[in-house]
C-alpha cells in the first residue's frame, strides 16, 4: 500500500482534463484539480487480532494488518507526509450486537492507543460500523433471540432492525473509540439519526459509560438525567440534590438538559423549576402508533398540579 502512495505522490501533475478547461489561464488556474498532496491523504488500515499481515484478495495490494504492522504502516505512511490513518477493525468473534466494537480491548481500540503511543502527532480516524462485528452482517440490532435471550420486541417481525438499540450501540463505539484517543470518529451510514445519536447525546449522563470528562473532551450539545435519578428526587434528598447539581452543570456550559423517566408532575415541576430544558417519560406519553400523534400533539395542554412545598428549596 505505501508503494502505491509513493508512486502517487511523484506523479502529481497528471494530464490536463479537456472538461476543466477555461477560455483564460487565470481562469485555468482556478478551476483545474491537477496536484495531489501527501498532507490530503487519509491512509485505510485494515487491522486484525494475531501477529503479521494477510492479503485481502479482494484487494490486491491491501492486507489486514495486526496491531504492530499497523504501526509500522502508520509511520511509513507519516514519512511521506500522509497526516492520518483511518482504521477498520475485523474481530476476533462476531455477535449478535457485535460487542468488541465497543470493548475496551477491541481490535480499534488497542491499534487507537498503540499509533497514538508512537505517532502522538496522527490523526487516528476510526470508522464506526457494526456490520463487520454482527453474526448476521447488518449494520443494526435485529429483533432476534440473543443466546438465552429472546427477542427484544414481541411485537415487531424477527429479523427486524431495531433502530433505538442501534443507534444506543453506535453511540457507546464512538465513545470508546473516543476514550481510547481517537480523533475522529466517522459512521459508515453517516445518516442524520446515526450522526445526531453520536454527535449530540451522551446518553445516561452520571452512568455507565458516560462521565464528565467527556464534557471537556467532547462537543457535547446535550446531556442526559438518568431515570435513576429522576425517579426518586421527590422522596429522595441525595437524588435531588444530584439533580440540581446537574442541571446547575448544563445551565454552566450552555448545554441543553434532557431528564429521562418522568412520570409525574411533581418531578416534572422540580426539573422546570431547575432549568431543565426537556423530559421524556409516560407523564407526556405512552408509546403509541404514528397516527395517533397529530392528535395527540394537538390537544390542550393539561394543567399540573401545585408544587410539593419542599420541592422549591430543594430547586433552588
Amino acid at each position: 500500500m505505501v508503494n502505491n502512495l509513493q508512486s502517487a505522490i511523484r506523479n502529481q501533475q497528471p494530464a490536463i482534463r479537456p472538461r476543466r478547461l477555461r477560455q483564460t489561464a487565470a481562469l485555468r488556474s482556478m478551476v483545474r484539480e491537477t496536484e495531489l498532496n501527501a498532507r490530503d491523504f487519509i491512509y485505510p488500515l485494515f487491522v486484525r487480532h494475531g501477529a503479521g499481515r494477510a492479503e485481502i484478495r479482494s484487494m490486491p495490494g491491501v492486507s489486514q494488518l495486526s496491531v504492530d504492522e499497523a504501526v509500522r504502516e502508520a509511520e511509513a505512511a507519516a514519512s511521506l507526509g500522509v497526516p492520518a490513518v483511518i482504521l477498520f477493525g475485523i474481530p476476533a468473534e462476531k455477535d449478535p450486537v457485535g460487542r468488541e466494537n465497543f470493548a475496551h480491548d477491541g481490535i480499534v481500540q488497542q491499534t487507537i492507543r498503540a499509533i497514538k503511543k508512537e505517532i502522538p502527532e496522527m490523526v487516528v480516524v476510526t470508522d464506526v460500523c457494526l456490520c463487520e462485528y454482527t453474526d448476521h452482517g447488518h449494520c443494526g440490532i435485529l429483533n432476534v433471540q440473543d443466546g438465552a435471550k429472546p427477542r427484544p420486541s414481541k411485537n415487531l417481525p424477527e429479523g427486524y432492525v431495531l433502530n433505538d438499540p442501534t443507534l444506543d450501540i453506535l453511540s457507546r463505539v464512538a465513545v470508546s473509540h473516543a476514550e481510547c484517543g481517537a480523533d475522529i470518529v466517522a459512521p459508515s451510514g453517516m445518516m442524520d439519526g446515526m450522526v445526531a445519536a453520536i454527535r449530540v447525546a451522551l446518553d445516561d449522563f452520571g452512568t455507565g459509560y458516560a462521565s464528565l470528562t467527556h464534557l471537556k473532551r467532547f462537543p457535547v450539545d446535550e446531556i442526559k438525567i438518568d431515570r435513576s435519578f429522576v425517579s426518586d428526587l421527590t422522596r429522595d434528598a441525595n437524588d435531588a440534590a444530584i439533580v440540581t447539581a446537574l442541571l446547575r452543570l448544563g445551565r454552566s456550559l450552555g448545554l441543553d438538559v434532557t431528564a429521562e423517566g418522568v412520570e409525574t408532575s411533581e418531578q416534572a415541576m422540580f426539573l422546570d423549576l431547575g432549568g431543565c430544558t426537556c423530559a421524556q417519560g409516560y407523564l407526556y406519553s405512552r408509546p403509541m402508533a404514528g397516527r395517533d400523534v397529530p392528535p395527540y400533539l394537538e390537544r390542550p395542554e393539561p394543567a399540573l398540579p401545585p408544587l410539593l412545598a419542599a420541592l422549591p428549596e430543594a430547586a433552588e
